[in-house]
């Protein structure tokens, strides 16, 4: 499934448990896309969930002035490497790009159908058309299913979210898996009686101790609960998301603001 999470300028960042939970529940491969005040975009991805934790923590992710889109993966399209994870660059047309869902197109071998499209549709697209068409391409592939998020480094310098996003006190979230601790359990033996015995464990509570582990995920536990509105910046889909797929430029003024 995948979780994207975006905070726009002078938004109060979520926790780190909102961190921890997503990717504990997408555990392939994370990314985040972030600036700065005074700097450009940047791109960190990593394999490791305690690096991805601590870079959090320590590169200003969390300051209230930060712009960032991060991404946790789970694998459908292509294995799970430090190479697949959202977001993507095209440095060249200073594009950045992310996507939580699956596209019904074929992807290049050992990529993601997401980095296909990114490569051999979006970033032709933007190139010869320009933004709008960009955005609309999006739009279309999204097909009222799938979330997007696209950053325009220089034209807009917009984060546009094409889809049906969560809104939570100004962050929005691609689906719910971030607002969950998954409740993982390790098998320890029989007991006496031949009843299997587990150990409940947590990843980030033990750190580097719970890797190797064979981990069962048995089942969830809220945390917290979403407020939901409409977050839809440029979408397709349903009735009242079709005025919004219609108006391109409508729908810009409405991404984002950095």
């Amino acid at each position: 499934m995948c979780v994207i999470i975006a905070k726009p300028k002078m938004c109060k960042s979520p926790s780190m448990e909102i961190f921890e939970n997503a990717m504990m529940a997408n555990p392939d491969g994370f990314a985040i896309a972030y600036k700065m005040p005074k700097s450009d975009w940047k791109v960190y991805k990593t394999m490791d969930a305690l690096e991805m934790s601590a870079f959090i923590q320590t590169a200003g992710i969390l300051r209230g002035d930060s712009i960032w889109v991060f991404h946790a993966r789970i694998k459908t399209h292509g294995p799970a490497t430090v190479k697949n994870c959202h977001c993507w660059e095209d440095k060249r047309n200073d594009l950045i790009f992310a996507h939580n869902g699956t596209f019904g197109i074929k992807a290049d071998n050992g990529k993601t159908d997401s980095e296909t499209f990114f490569r051999h549709i979006l970033v032709p697209t933007y190139r010869h058309q320009g933004y709008q068409a960009a955005l609309k391409a999006c739009t279309m592939i999204a097909n009222g299913h799938n979330k997007i998020a696209l950053i325009s480094k220089k034209e807009t310098k917009q984060i546009a979210l094409v889809g049906a996003w969560i809104n939570q006190d100004g962050i929005y979230y691609s689906n719910e898996s971030a607002f969950h601790e998954p409740c993982y359990k390790s098998f320890q033996g029989v007991d006496p009686y031949g009843n299997d015995v587990f150990d409940d464990i947590s990843y980030f509570q033990r750190k580097s101790a719970a890797r190797g582990q064979k981990l069962c995920n048995t089942q969830y536990k809220p945390t917290t609960t979403p407020s939901y509105s409409q977050a839809n910046l440029y979408s397709t889909g349903s009735k009242q998301h079709q005025s919004a797929a219609q108006h391109a430029s409508s729908a810009e003024k409405k991404a984002l603001a950095l």
